[in-house]
């Protein structure tokens, strides 16, 4: 059984919705603090809706992303995580299996008034709250309001509803990687809403395997060869979870990283955009990738990791090469020292835009490393002396042995790619991120580095 992660969570109240407004119940974290900046009674957002209806769509479609298990029955998950500040609202949350990441981003549009701040929670999606977000007309008024401590706790003749939240070692790893797929991600094609929702349609109930998405003038369709302009997609079925946002919808933009298969799925619509990422795979989760471990490992960026942190603390919107001239370094330092704080939930990435925002997500920084066997394992591999350069080419050119559990395994170190001969790099070739000896073999080398 996959680990988990426990946490206690107050809810001062349920979430509830009436004519005056939706009222949120925000997670008041009994662990951990999170950095918000706030009104006396916590409040750190409240707005009132131009489009409630469609943004009770997005929240319900978001809402049944994370409660469902794409490829088999599992105990779904309940609470998304919401990120505030003055530019954009957003809502994020994963699959039950990891392998499909949602975001929804609500912009000025969203809110006839809204008095936004910086901070970042779980809500509570309970079944009544679910209830009511289908029941919600378009002449509704509808109000946010998402807080810390919305009520004050008071002992005795009041309760506080406290609920144990296990919180999946996936979810952390999930975060990172995904936030490193979308950094990737590139726009390929652009359609009407109604063309999708033509073709979603026609989907057999199980369209599990990866099929080229073709895009024409009269239509979609899909193939098992690839065509010019066509795009792979894993698990094509998963879009039906889009189906009840198409008929607001005015485009759709497909973004691809042809590398790994993975592709973005942007739904613009009136009160914002809704964010679909699919894994390459129906099969594969995100948590399971490992294309973090390699910026984890070598220690590029490592100095200014605490400068880039500070820089980013409650920025809407963070641009690399901004904070680079501020501190002086490359860019692409920066860019690995933003990549190891998305591992640590501090940072999510925008491909629409091509850059990131701050966030904080709900987990002990402490764990963020010990949900890395890999990179675990590499560790101990180069702690108990079983790694070794036996040829250096160049500044970025090595061959390195590397002796674990009795055997020898021999690992080159390359620019156009790393590799090694151990079978579980034979069998992925580097598509779920390096094996421990390749992330042992980076780590040896950078230590070296930086002793001379």
């Amino acid at each position: 059984m996959a680990g988990v992660l426990d946490y206690n969570y107050g809810y001062q109240f349920s979430s509830t919705l009436n004519t005056r407004g939706l009222h949120w119940a925000a997670m008041r974290p009994l662990q951990r603090s999170f950095i918000v900046e706030s009104s006396v009674d916590g409040q750190f957002f409240a707005g009132k809706l131009s489009h409630p209806q469609v943004v009770c769509r997005m929240l319900s479609v978001l809402s049944r992303v994370v409660r469902t298990h794409f490829f088999e029955p599992m105990p779904p998950n309940r609470d998304p995580v919401v990120t505030s500040s003055p530019t954009t609202l957003r809502w994020e949350g994963f699959s039950g299996c990891c392998g499909v990441y949602s975001r929804i981003d609500l912009d000025g549009n969203a809110f006839e008034s809204c008095v936004p701040g910086f901070g970042t929670t779980n809500v509570d999606f309970n079944p009544e709250m679910l209830s009511h977000l289908t029941r919600v007309g378009p002449s509704d008024s509808l109000e946010f309001q998402i807080s810390v401590d919305a009520v004050s706790v008071r002992r005795d003749d009041e309760t506080v509803t406290e609920r144990k939240v296990a919180l999946p070692h996936r979810w952390i790893k999930g975060f990172g990687e995904v936030q490193a797929y979308q950094s990737r991600l590139k726009a390929e094609q652009e359609f009407s809403a109604r063309l999708l929702s033509r073709f979603l349609q026609t989907l057999p109930r199980q369209s599990s395997g990866q099929r080229y998405l073709i895009v024409q003038k009269t239509g979609l369709r899909q193939s098992t060869r690839e065509q010019p302009g066509s795009i792979l997609v894993g698990g094509i079925d998963r879009l039906k979870v889009l189906t009840p946002l198409l008929p607001d919808a005015t485009n759709v933009r497909v973004w691809g990283d042809r590398g790994s298969g993975t592709t973005g799925w942007q739904i613009d619509l009136p009160a914002g955009r809704f964010w679909l990422v699919l894994s390459p795979e129906l099969y594969r989760g995100f948590s399971g990738e490992g294309q973090i471990l390699t910026s984890l490992a070598d220690g590029r960026g490592k100095d200014i990791v605490d400068d880039v942190q500070n820089l980013i603390t409650n920025q809407a919107t963070i641009d690399p090469a901004e904070i680079a001239a501020q501190l002086g370094a490359a860019v692409a330092d920066v860019q690995h020292a933003l990549m190891a704080l998305s591992v640590q939930g501090l940072a999510g990435f925008d491909a629409d835009s091509g850059l990131y925002f701050h966030r904080e997500l709900p987990f002990a920084l402490d764990t963020v490393e010990s949900s890395q066997p890999r990179l675990k394992g590499a560790r101990k591999l180069v702690a108990t002396g079983d790694v070794k350069v036996v040829a250096t080419h160049d500044d970025h050119t090595q061959d390195v042995e590397v002796h674990s559990y009795g055997t020898l395994y021999f690992v080159k170190l390359r620019p156009a790619g790393d590799r090694c001969n151990c079978p579980w790099f034979g069998r992925y070739q580097g598509e779920r991120g390096p094996c421990k000896h390749v992330l042992a073999a980076r780590i040896f080398v950078d230590e070296q580095k930086g002793q001379d």
